[in-house]
């Protein structure tokens, strides 16, 4: 038998990264704190377990969720949602900055913005919000020169640059490190370089001492959480002290006492702190209870809720008599109107003219002076943006997705009027109403192609739908080399996350110390057993008399771990019928550690009919 030679040749690396978990529990005080978590320490300095989590007073944390984005530099809660300033930075110089807002139960990052770095006053450091003003207030840079100044930022206009109240050049000492916003009075409160609480005012700056905390020990200046907390009835501090180690106390400012509640085992930095609790009038009624509103289900900006009035004081005890109870009904924390009604009666609140988007719907009940804890609905008024058309399905001859039939938002949409934009390869192909499109994909070699699909309602665009990736054409023939020199190239070959852990294949296309060539990069996941697949394109392997050669060059990463040794890589090689895990039956190599310096592996195969790909695995 006359066997030959073919051959193919690709170039990877090895390398190293990141991922999440979480549970929850009740503090001790009943107070729902979070937190994110900055820093803490690790012998190999890993920060694999930054990110949100919901803080207890006795020291314990639980992660909720880790931001995609990167880390939080600081944040507040506006209207439900988790607001944040990022800012990233590389041996001290900041390299980029974001403005970004996150669903504060999943972590679903529902926006960001990038910030010019020159923006130098938009670079929060930390930061306070005033529900009342519609206000966030805080220590940033000026534009030139040294030092810190105290800016407000107005969050309708929350990536434009601030007001700069006051330049804190020639009163370092009083910038704030911690900071947060009282529900309790309506002020800001922070703890200066001095290690003092302060209320600062909010026209100019300047700052009140209220006292200074005793904490057994000086400070160390660094941005760490404060947050008031209803529950607790008083306000919740993460510091460091001068021995080097992280506290949580708990400050109570009219009896001037500092309560030291936690010693964080591992130097735990949280960067900044939230509660989701509402202030509580431990004198006040119970909470009123929203029953229905008129807006769910119609485009209608003018309508009304019906509200049950508490039969019952915030302490259980009953509201006796013909007393009439006052509900505040409020949108997006301003008081629209107000009505009077009997404990347990129902009342309807009316609403008009209410400008077309998202609103946070507040009720609150007041007995006299005293008054109740909110109960409130998120809605979308008017009409809704079309949510992003789902199950999105492309094949060489046909296109299809799941109709929408509600706003991006949960808010109301006219399906009647619901229109698609389909676009593949960036071409558009059709506008249709229904949810099907035959297309068929030309003919020729191997090629990556995308469907996307946008829906369109009364000139409001939803979200863009993308297909998945669809590889269609011939086979690739032989002799092949893959660099990956550019990102079309890498568009032919299939990535698999089979553990589903968001770490797997991706490119370098800069020169790297090797030879001036790119290569592919795994990153795996410190805490996950690595499962993922670099398929090759398609390539004719179909005859069955001939020897394919594969070679191509490997190594592990050259950066030590704190022990001084390198981290152990493993790979294998696969060859199967589809780009798919399980179609990889046939193993060329088993599994191997590469060295960090760069080496040249070679098989020579007789490949079974049909087999036409050739993989990286990952193990």
């Amino acid at each position: 038998m006359n066997l030959k030679k073919k051959c193919i040749t690709a170039l990877t690396c090895l390398s190293v990264s990141l991922i999440n978990a979480a549970p929850l529990k009740i503090s001790q005080s009943g107070g729902t704190i979070y937190g994110y978590l900055g820093y803490y320490e690790s012998s190999t300095n890993s920060t694999d377990e930054n990110g949100w989590y919901e803080v207890m007073t006795d020291g314990d944390y639980k992660k909720q969720w880790a931001p995609a984005e990167g880390p939080l530099t600081t944040g507040f809660i506006r209207n439900n949602e988790l607001c944040t300033y990022v800012q990233q930075t590389v041996m001290g110089l900041l390299v980029r900055a974001f403005y970004s807002t996150f669903d504060l139960n999943t972590g679903e990052c529902t926006s960001t913005t990038s910030l010019s770095t020159y923006m130098k006053p938009l670079m929060v450091v930390c930061t306070a919000y005033d529900p009342e003003e519609d206000a966030a207030y805080g220590y940033s840079y000026p534009v030139y020169g040294d030092g810190h100044v105290f800016v407000k930022i107005n969050m309708q206009t929350p990536t434009v640059m601030p007001k700069i109240v006051r330049n804190m050049q020639s009163a370092d000492d009083e910038v704030c490190y911690s900071m947060t916003y009282s529900p309790a009075d309506k002020q800001i409160y922070g703890i200066n370089k001095r290690g003092e609480m302060v209320r600062i005012n909010k026209t100019d700056g300047t700052e009140e001492i209220i006292y200074k905390p005793d904490t057994g020990q000086d400070i160390q200046n660094l941005v760490t959480g404060l947050v008031y907390s209803p529950f607790d009835q008083g306000f919740i501090w993460n510091t460091y002290l001068a021995d080097g180690n992280s506290y949580l106390f708990k400050l109570d400012p009219p009896k001037k006492t500092c309560e030291q509640l936690a010693k964080f085992e591992r130097k735990e930095e949280f960067n900044f702190f939230v509660t989701t609790d509402d202030l509580i009038d431990f004198d006040g009624p119970a909470a009123p209870t929203i029953i229905s509103n008129t807006f769910i289900g119609s485009p209608a900006t003018t309508g009304s809720f019906k509200v049950k009035m508490p039969e019952k004081m915030y302490d259980g005890t009953s509201i006796s008599g013909d007393i009439q109870l006052r509900l505040s009904a409020r949108i997006d924390g301003k008081e629209k109107t107000s009505v009077e009604g009997l404990a347990g009666s129902e009342v309807n609140v009316s609403f008009e003219d209410i400008e077309t988007g998202m609103h946070n719907f507040e009720f609150v009940v007041y007995k006299g002076e005293n008054f109740s804890i909110p109960d409130s609905e998120k809605l979308f008024i008017g009409n809704d943006t079309p949510a992003k058309p789902a199950n999105l399905i492309f094949t060489s001859e046909n296109i299809s997705w799941d109709a929408v039939t509600e706003g991006s938002h949960g808010g109301y949409i006219d399906r009647s009027a619901v229109t698609y934009e389909v676009v593949v390869d960036e071409e558009s192909v059709a506008t249709t109403s229904g949810t099907e499109y035959t297309h068929t994909l030309p003919s020729g070699t191997v090629s990556a192609h995308y469907a996307k699909v946008t829906a369109v309602c009364n000139g409001a665009r939803s979200e863009t739908a993308v297909s998945d990736k669809l590889l269609h054409g011939d086979p690739l023939e032989l002799d092949v080399v893959f660099g990956p020199k550019d990102n079309d190239e890498f568009e032919l070959f299939t990535v698999i996350d089979s553990n589903g852990d968001d770490t797997s294949w991706h490119t370098i296309y800069d020169d790297y110390e090797f030879d001036d060539t790119s290569f592919f990069e795994y990153r795996y996941n410190k805490t996950e057993k690595a499962d993922d697949w670099l398929i090759l394109p398609p390539l004719n392997l179909s005859d069955a008399e001939s020897y394919y050669n594969l070679a191509f060059d490997a190594a592990a990463s050259p950066v030590l771990l704190r022990d001084g040794k390198y981290p152990v890589e493993r790979f294998e090689v696969y060859i199967g019928t589809a780009p798919t895990a399980e179609a990889m039956t046939h193993q060329l190599m088993g599994p191997t550690e590469p060295d960090p310096e760069k080496m040249e592996y070679t098989r020579y195969a007789l490949i079974p009919q049909h087999y036409s790909l050739i993989l990286f695995i990952s193990a």
